[in-house]
């Protein structure tokens, strides 16, 4: 049996919920990804260096992200921009909600909400 197998069956064992079980999993799986294709062999063992490594790892990933998540968010406004310029409204520009532009129509009601389709 797999590592990520044995750990799945261990937190089930610990009656951890479904969500909690494939999260967990998921994420060993991506260590091991790692680990296999950072040092061309199976995972066996765990060592508190691959495991430190792996984190500096997901730093530089999670700041690359972040910077890639910026610039396309500076060049998604620049397009708006142009697009109000240009006359080309955006939902953003036509102040639309998010319930507007999925065609969904909310009646309010004395007891709550009623979603409708549109």
């Amino acid at each position: 049996m797999d590592v990520a197998k044995q750990f799945s069956s261990y937190l089930k064992q610990e009656n951890k919920t479904e969500n909690t079980v494939q999260g967990y999993t998921s994420g060993i799986r991506q260590y091991i990804k790692w680990f296999e294709g950072s040092y061309d062999r199976k995972l066996t063992k765990l060592y508190r260096q691959n495991i430190l490594e792996y984190i500096s790892y997901l730093k530089l990933l999670y700041q690359a992200m972040q910077k890639d998540t910026q610039e396309i968010t500076k060049v998604l406004i620049r397009l708006f921009t142009l697009l109000q310029k240009n006359g080309r409204k955006s939902h953003r520009y036509e102040k639309k909600t998010v319930f507007d532009i999925m065609g969904v129509i909310y009646e309010y009601s004395g007891c709550g909400k009623q979603k409708k389709a549109a």
